[in-house]
């Protein structure tokens, strides 16, 4: 149920006009301003179960420093730094985080405050609008929403509390330079804040310039008795976008951005079809060495995405069953672990990819045993079925070599067009947390910790060890 003030109404429903379809799911905090009363009653679930050890941060514009950071006790103090923009100048994420609050004062004018990981916290003062493309509940005396897909605001919400999502990535748009509150003249206040104290943005940079954000894609449920073509709608980075101008829109995006840095989010929701995320995933091949997370609500699961090259997958859907003995000698063949999911989003985990039931397990693919599919990969009792390995020499942090039993596992990840998105990041998920268990069990074993507390150097040891080994064939109709 969603109640709302009187003052609230019709505060800033411009995004409405540009998205008719979805123009529902986009509401106003409200008008209005009041002396700013921080919050950061929201979810301290920054590091995925993770504890961070650093912030990585960009600058949040490209612009000319007129006002460094000054620290108490040095002349006059500065909590942050100043940079000249023009009215209307883009303004972005200098981490991922969620927000946290927007308020508006005299003094820091209209303001917005990340929340990021590790007790860390941004600001962004004297800004002329706040916009970001992101869905977040909130509540406060008079209101309760509980998801829009949309901020776009210029009041003062410092009574409202973020009860849910608002999450924002490192180089997203989050608003326009402004000189509201107390300015001479156009400008961003910039501040970084490690639990409450201000801090110095600059050695906290990792990057010169901003970093440009994800380019989102957001798949949204037609309208009731759609005509065909208009199940679903694609929107990009918050605006209504046709399937064929995705590459085009993409290419436009990252202009001038090291691909290797270009990563797209495709949002969507557990029920859609792999049949729509397909057909847009076929419209970024051509970008070469892009990252695609996949997003539901409670997951999210990064890879790069293939090359536009021709598949080399079987044509044929009979099984070709070999003998124990052929098997063991086929190396290539024992390697490759077959993971299926069909369009009811049952999972097959086979090392056969004609189904032959040497290795294999059917289930839901929420219901999938990870423990599993870390076996496949490990074997650890040296099976024959199971794919093999070997000794590898890989160079020690101190220079020191030391071998590790290396497996030459690749997974071959196979859909159907009608498997759902859920099923889909349900299995990836599960790809990624074998990995990644494999590789906590190995840095507890060779480090004697986990692997968010090893340097650089010792994670890469841990990686060479274990590679993740995954291809994805093009989708097709799945039989069993």
């Amino acid at each position: 149920m969603m109640t709302q003030s009187h003052r609230g109404k019709g505060a800033w429903l411009r995004l409405a006009a540009t998205l008719p379809v979805i123009a529902a799911t986009f509401f106003a905090f409200g008008c209005g301003t009041k002396q700013a009363e921080m919050t950061n009653e929201v979810s301290s679930d920054l590091t995925n179960g993770t504890e961070a050890t650093y912030i990585d941060m960009c600058p949040p514009c490209d612009a000319t420093v007129s006002n460094e950071f000054k620290a108490a006790g040095a002349g006059r103090s500065h909590t942050g730094i100043d940079y000249v923009l023009n009215e209307g100048d883009p303004v972005y994420a200098a981490a991922d985080g969620e927000v946290s609050a927007i308020t508006r004062d005299d003094s820091n004018g209209l303001m917005l405050t990340l929340k990021h990981a590790d007790g860390y916290e941004t600001r962004y003062a004297h800004l002329s609008n706040v916009y970001i493309y992101t869905e977040i509940s909130f509540e406060g005396p008079n209101v309760k929403v509980d998801k829009v897909s949309a901020i776009s605001t210029a009041a003062d919400h410092s009574d409202l509390t973020v009860t849910g999502g608002g999450k924002v990535y490192k180089g997203q748009l989050v608003g326009f330079a402004g000189s509201t509150g107390r300015a001479t003249g156009s400008h961003l206040h910039f501040e970084v804040r490690h639990n409450g104290n201000p801090t110095d943005p600059s050695p906290l940079f990792t990057s010169d310039k901003p970093v440009k954000g994800p380019f989102i894609i957001d798949v949204a449920e037609g309208i009731k008795n759609p005509k065909p073509g208009e199940e679903y709608f694609i929107i990009c980075n918050g605006k209504l976008a046709h399937k064929e101008d995705i590459g085009k829109l993409v290419e436009e995006f990252f202009a001038g951005t090291p691909m290797h840095q270009a990563v797209v989010h495709i949002k969507a929701q557990d029920s859609v079809p792999m049949g729509v995320i397909t057909d847009i995933k076929e419209q970024l091949r051509n970008a070469r060495a892009l990252k695609v997370r996949y997003e539901t609500d409670d997951s999210a699961i990064e890879k790069r995405m293939p090359p536009a090259v021709a598949t080399t997958e079987e044509k044929s859907d009979e099984p070709r069953f070999i003998t124990p003995e052929e098997w063991a000698t086929d190396v290539s063949r024992r390697n490759l672990i077959s993971f299926k999911i069909n369009a009811q989003d049952k999972v097959l985990l086979a090392t056969d990819r004609s189904f032959r039931a040497h290795e294999h397990y059917l289930c839901d693919a929420s219901e999938f045993d990870v423990e599993i599919l870390k076996n496949h990969i490990a074997n650890p009792e040296g099976k024959v079925t199971l794919p093999d390995h070997e000794m590898k020499d890989i160079t020690m942090p101190d220079g020191s070599t030391r071998q590790f039993r290396v497996s030459n596992a690749m997974i071959s990840l196979q859909i159907d067009r009608g498997t759902s998105y859920e099923g889909y990041t349900k299995a990836m998920e599960c790809i990624t947390t074998a990995y990644n268990e494999l590789r906590e069990e190995l840095s507890s074993e060779v480090f004697g910790k986990p692997l968010a507390d090893l340097s650089d150097a010792e994670m890469q040891v841990i990686y060479l060890a274990i590679p993740m080994n995954v291809s994805e064939a093009e989708p097709k109709d799945i039989k069993r």
